[in-house]
């Protein structure tokens, strides 16, 4: 009896990690609220994902907050949170303070980047696009991004929100909004690779007084307000 109870020990033992849910070894990848909610009863006390993180919803189930996932501090590879037509708020991922990438993309809801407040560098890319975004609140710490940054086709009226950024290493993107200056770029140093800005709205480019590098070049695109400000003489 001693010796059956021993082994069932040990195999108890051996066990636990796969039954109660060590950290997934492979991409996570949750596409329902329910899947969220789950994370942390299926994962308890995980707080560093090995591979990437997808939230992307079935359209089923529909995604509509992050809550379940405050466990979470790291994310070796790429956060992805794409087309999740219900989701208004990142702050489940209020403990997230490093990762590898992030990619933001049609999420219709999301007005704001509250919850990524920890993360004051990225080693990859940062996209955030085809969201209803109308503040960088969230990005208030973010002082590096090692590959790109892409912010696109959201309804930003400023880009407050990134006066930390000091560094982009490769390219770094603006298009679409309704912002009128660069005003919250006052930190950025370096820019890698080129600055494109589409923005037919913009009539300044206050903002960029500290830039003293960028690798290949700045690009401008359609912007009609900034060469008829130009044009009458009003300081650029």
């Amino acid at each position: 009896m001693k010796k059956y109870l021993i082994l069932t020990t040990i195999l108890y033992t051996l066990m636990m990690p796969e039954i109660f849910g060590q950290c997934p070894t492979n991409n996570t990848i949750l596409t329902s609220q329910e899947q969220v909610d789950d994370f942390t009863l299926n994962y308890p006390g995980c707080t560093e994902l090995l591979g990437d993180l997808l939230i992307e919803d079935n359209f089923t189930t529909p995604i509509n907050n992050l809550n379940g996932l405050t466990a979470i501090t790291t994310i070796a590879g790429e956060l992805r949170v794409d087309d999740n037509d219900d989701l208004n708020s990142l702050e489940g991922l209020g403990n997230l303070s490093s990762v590898a990438s992030i990619i933001v993309n049609g999420n219709e809801s999301l007005t704001t980047l509250a919850g990524l407040e920890n993360i004051t560098s990225v080693a990859g890319d940062v996209h955030f696009t085809q969201s209803n975004l109308v503040t960088l609140t969230g990005l208030e710490n973010l002082s590096y991004v090692g590959g790109s940054l892409y912010i696109g086709s959201n309804d930003l009226t400023s880009l407050a929100g990134l006066e930390s950024l000091t560094i982009v290493e490769n390219n770094m993107n603006l298009s679409g909004g309704n912002f009128t200056s660069l005003t919250g770029l006052e930190n950025l140093n370096v820019i890698g690779e080129s600055l494109d800005i589409y923005s037919p709205n913009i009539q300044t480019l206050e903002g960029l007084e500290n830039l003293n590098t960028i690798g290949s070049a700045l690009i401008l695109h359609s912007n009609d307000n900034l060469r008829e400000h130009e044009e009458n003489n009003l300081p650029v």
